[in-house]
């Protein structure tokens, strides 16, 4: 994503809404909850959040739940 963002200059504060749009139905759902437990959700924050659920340190691998 971010070498999406850099070759189209992406603006901060338009990130979450494009990267929101290639969420799967599941992944999508823990997005509103993110929302629904955050009062601001910027790039920083969702690509935090997005990592510390997501991310599987033992195989160093994404999981797609």
């Amino acid at each position: 994503m971010e070498q999406f963002f850099n070759l189209n200059n992406v603006k901060n504060t338009q990130k979450v809404c494009i990267a929101t749009l290639y969420l799967e139905p599941n992944q999508f759902v823990w997005y509103q909850w993110l929302c629904s437990h955050k009062q601001i959700i910027t790039w920083a924050i969702f690509m935090e959040e997005l990592t510390t659920h997501y991310e599987d340190t033992k195989n160093n691998t994404f999981l797609a739940n």
